[in-house]
C-alpha cells in the first residue's frame, strides 16, 4: 500500500488522473479482455463484445465490415454471475445489450477529433439532449424522455415487442463498450437560421453514411 499523496508527487499526476487509472484497472479485472480473430467472433456470435480500437475514427459498423476474417482484435467479456435463478436470464440481457450497442452505432458519428484524443471521438445525433431518461416527477417528462438516448431506444424496442434497458445498464454498457461516444454539445444561442443549417448538415451526413 502506498500513500496517494506520495504517488501523485512521485509521478507528477493529479488526483483525478490517478482515480481514472485506478478505475481502468478495476474495469480490466472485472471485464477480462482476450484476443480473438474476427472469424471466431462471428462463429461464437460475440461481436457485441468487440472493443473498438482507439485508432479507429469511423463508426463501429463501418470498421467491423472492413476487418478481415483472420484479423485478431480484442474482446471484452462481461463479468457474469449465474446466481439469478428465477430472474431475467443473462442471455436475455445480452440480447438487449447487443441491440442497444447497435442503436448507439447507428445514432452516432465521428466528431473530427483525432483517435488519440482523451475526449469523446463520437457524438450522438444532435436530437438527443441526454443519455438517460429523467425521473417521472421531472418537468416536461415526456419531452425529455423523447430526447434521451435510452428513451428513444426503449420506444423502438417496445414497438418491436423487444426488451428495454435501464439507465444503469446503458451507463455500464457505454462505459465498457463505447467509452468514446458522448452527447453532442448543444449551443443555446443558435439563431433560427443556424439551427436550420445544423439540421440540414446532419441530415445530409446521415444520408451519406
Amino acid at each position: 500500500m502506498y500513500c496517494q499523496s506520495c504517488i501523485r508527487a512521485c509521478f507528477g499526476v493529479s488526483g483525478d488522473r490517478l482515480a481514472q487509472q485506478r478505475n481502468i484497472k478495476r474495469q480490466c479485472l472485472q471485464h477480462p479482455v482476450i484476443d480473438m480473430s474476427k472469424a471466431d467472433i462471428i462463429e461464437k456470435h460475440v461481436s457485441e463484445y468487440v472493443i473498438l480500437p482507439n485508432t479507429v475514427t469511423t463508426s463501429f459498423s463501418k470498421w467491423w465490415t472492413s476487418v478481415d476474417p483472420e484479423t485478431v482484435v480484442q474482446v471484452r467479456f462481461p463479468h457474469e454471475r449465474h446466481r439469478n435463478a428465477g430472474k431475467a436470464s443473462n442471455s436475455a440481457k445480452t440480447t438487449i445489450r447487443g441491440e442497444f450497442l447497435q442503436f448507439v452505432d447507428n445514432c452516432s458519428q465521428p466528431n473530427g477529433r483525432s483517435a488519440d484524443s482523451t475526449g469523446p471521438t463520437f457524438y450522438f445525433s444532435p436530437k438527443f439532449a441526454t443519455i438517460q431518461t429523467p425521473k417521472p416527477s421531472a418537468c416536461n417528462y415526456e419531452d425529455r424522455v423523447a430526447r434521451s438516448v435510452v428513451g428513444e431506444f426503449n420506444r423502438m424496442q417496445r414497438e418491436q415487442g423487444k426488451g428495454e434497458c435501464s439507465n444503469g445498464s446503458s451507463h455500464n454498457w457505454l462505459k465498457t463498450f463505447r467509452p468514446k461516444v458522448a452527447i453532442c454539445p448543444h449551443l443555446e444561442d443558435y439563431c433560427d437560421t443556424c439551427s436550420k443549417f445544423q439540421n440540414l448538415i446532419h441530415s445530409k451526413q446521415t444520408t451519406i453514411n
